[in-house]
């Protein structure tokens, strides 16, 4: 009937919006994969309280910045548009609604926030390679990091999101089966 595939269109719609929503959070919060985890143990800071305090704005700013970012999607509607976007340049075009050069300040943004990512992602593959190998295991990383650095860097950022998402998804796993 019309009600049954209504129910089952809109129960479908909430549950891929649902499984986006927390798969984006789980990356971005770096919930139950331990990034944070291993990179807050790099630390040389004396007194825990620092780092503890450090460790708490990171998750609080994160959570913030991807509120700010997500509410000015909705607000200014921008996620009606016509044209297809990569999902990155939804914040951009939202904000150069109303702000003059918004696209040279998203630039320095953009590269700060890929940049913290990628050296967290390092500083925890380099960690996890010397725990396998303590002769070779960040010599052999290092050469890792950037072949796979250059080669992504040359492909769509939708197929990168998509590794790095089931990448941790593996991880997470791995984390649970090891609780």
């Amino acid at each position: 009937t019309g009600h049954a595939a209504t129910g089952g269109f809109a129960g479908s719609t909430l549950l891929i919006a649902a499984q986006q929503g927390a798969a984006q959070g789980v990356y971005s919060g770096d919930t139950a994969i331990g990034f944070d985890a291993v990179v807050q143990s790099e630390s040389t800071v004396s007194d825990p309280r620092y780092q503890s305090t450090l460790a708490i704005i990171s998750t609080f700013t994160d959570a913030v910045i991807c509120t700010m970012s997500g509410l000015a999607i909705l607000c200014t509607n921008i996620w009606q548009t016509t044209q297809p976007l990569r999902p990155s340049e939804y914040v951009a075009k939202a904000l150069g609604m109303h702000f003059s050069n918004i696209d040279y300040i998203f630039v320095i943004v953009i590269f700060l926030a890929g940049f913290t990512t990628i050296q967290g992602y390092f500083v925890v593959g380099a960690k996890a390679a010397q725990f396998i190998s303590k002769r070779w295991g960040k010599r052999i990383y290092l050469a890792y990091g950037i072949i796979a650095y250059w080669i992504f860097a040359h492909h769509k950022q939708d197929n990168v999101l998509l590794i790095m998402n089931i990448s941790a998804g593996f991880l997470i796993l791995v984390n649970l089966l090891a609780i």
